[in-house]
């Protein structure tokens, strides 16, 4: 079951209601089994999955808290994360690392063949492996206190509108709403049945009309695309991966919402960022907070004591004075590789995070230089260059291979095929649209608070724009496709 399906709207049309009027005890089962049946509609074995790596931390969030020596609430914590991230390694990343092993072995000349059986990834098993560690390591660190109610963690783990593809939550952001639940108020059903609307609308108007351009674009021989086919083809990607996985968070949120429950922005106009460090703090935060915090600051030798839970992104990390520069740079670069093939087995995705490292170094490096140049200068440079740099490294994340996204990446500034054309005429004027319609938005709900705009107008304005959107979803429906994300 996914968002962008009539059945998944009747379901939380259906369990919505019950939810927000009845009974705690009713309220509780509901959230729980709910999230059960969700995922079950896709298999009901992995379901079975979902439940054995929750409840491996479960315990082990019980043990840790109750144990008194140290060696021993370590031992619990190294317990856990094993089974988890062993299970996330098997099904994740299996093919990749016998695939790996047998280019090298080829390489080296040695004979290496072992057949494995079928793998298939566990939807969302990324997220809730998230989900469920960060709350053992929590515990371990004494930030927070171990749940006693087993239905209460599981709901936690398997909270149905953020299981599949985030946002990544911690204990704080849930469990506090699920043991003193509040009922939402007619302002908060409102405002989260705009934001279905709204999700709805980037994921099947603008993310899937993209999706057929970037298909097409990526479908040709990489030979005959000119400089131009591989900016357009960078800028649509870039725009179909925000639209579409914006798309899925803001229905998340929506969902929540018109139950009563408040789950954190996950994206914050990340187009409009005029810096590598600003992009990280508005792109899927709740992933690079999450990295920040139990991977990235720790890598700099950070005390967990010093940190609690995280706002924002990677960029809003400052690190311990003791951390030297080589530490810092290493630790960054390390947390890079590591995010980069987090989303997914292949060394596209390895590449892609170490283009964002780079990015990172070369503006924390570059600082001297923009110190002396004018603030709007430095504004609409950082802007220019950011934007153009994140779209150039989505060709990474979407080309078949490395050999591919490397060719693609030099065709980009190869200026003997600047007149050469594959794509469709349309398909230009499409992306171009799309852009600059996405950077009007952007402005305009970054400014609209400094416009003195009537409440007469603004209301018009709204009520015009969820009429649009919702014909224009509806119209749209026909054809339900998988989000993007939910293959990491």
């Amino acid at each position: 079951m996914i968002f962008n399906s009539l059945t998944y709207l009747a379901f939380l049309l259906v369990l919505a209601p019950v939810v927000v009027f009845g009974p705690d005890r009713v309220r509780r089962a509901v959230l729980l089994f709910g999230s059960l049946i969700f995922y079950a509609f896709w298999r009901v074995d992995f379901t079975l999955l979902m439940l054995f790596s929750a409840s491996v931390d479960y315990v082990g969030g019980l043990k840790i808290h109750a144990a008194r020596d140290e060696a021993v609430r370590k031992r619990w914590l190294v317990a856990c994360l094993l089974i988890n991230f062993g299970l996330l390694a098997y099904f994740k990343y299996t093919y990749f690392i016998v695939g790996t092993a047998q280019s090298l072995a080829g390489l080296a000349g040695l004979p290496f063949a072992l057949h494995l059986p079928e793998i298939i990834l566990p939807l969302g098993i990324s997220f809730y492996t998230f989900h469920s560690v960060s709350y053992t390591v929590d515990v371990y660190r004494r930030q927070e206190e171990p749940i006693r109610d087993y239905g209460t963690y599981v709901t936690f783990v398997t909270f149905w509108p953020a299981m599949m593809a985030g946002p990544i939550l911690r204990i704080s952001q849930l469990v506090p709403q699920l043991q003193n639940y509040r009922r939402p108020g007619g302002a908060d059903v409102v405002r989260g049945l705009e934001e279905l609307l709204q999700g709805l609308f980037k994921k099947v108007v603008l993310a899937d009309t993209l999706g057929e351009i970037v298909d097409y674009g990526f479908a040709q021989p990489p030979g005959q695309l000119g400089t131009l086919d591989v900016w357009t083809l960078a800028f649509a990607f870039g725009m179909q991966i925000y639209f579409d996985f914006a798309g899925y968070s803001r229905m998340a949120r929506g969902s929540a919402r018109v139950m009563g429950f408040d789950i954190p922005l996950n994206f914050n106009w990340p187009y409009l960022a005029l810096s590598p460090r600003d992009f990280w703090q508005r792109w899927h935060i709740s992933l690079s907070a999450w990295i920040r915090d139990y991977l990235y600051l720790p890598l700099m030798g950070s005390r967990p004591q010093e940190h609690g839970v995280a706002t924002g992104g990677i960029g809003a990390a400052e690190p311990p004075a003791r951390a030297t520069e080589a530490r810092r740079n290493i630790a960054l670069i390390g947390t890079w590789f590591i995010m980069g093939l987090w989303h997914g087995a292949n060394w596209t995705f390895a590449l892609w995070g170490l283009w964002h490292a780079t990015l990172i170094l070369t503006y924390r490096m570059t600082g001297g230089l923009r110190n002396g140049l004018p603030g709007w200068f430095r504004a609409c440079g950082g802007w220019g260059w950011t934007i153009a740099m994140a779209m150039l490294g989505w060709i990474y994340f979407r080309a078949p291979s490395v050999a591919d996204a490397n060719f693609l990446l030099l065709r980009a500034f190869d200026p003997t095929r600047l007149r050469v054309m594959s794509l469709r005429e349309n398909q230009y004027l499409v992306v171009f649209l799309f852009f600059i319609g996405m950077l009007a938005l952007g402005g305009l709900y970054t400014w609209q608070s400094r416009l003195r705009v009537p409440i007469w107008a603004r209301v018009t304005a709204l009520a015009a724009a969820n009429t649009v959107m919702f014909f224009c979803s509806a119209l749209m429906l026909r054809e339900v496709k998988q989000f993007i994300y939910f293959q990491f």
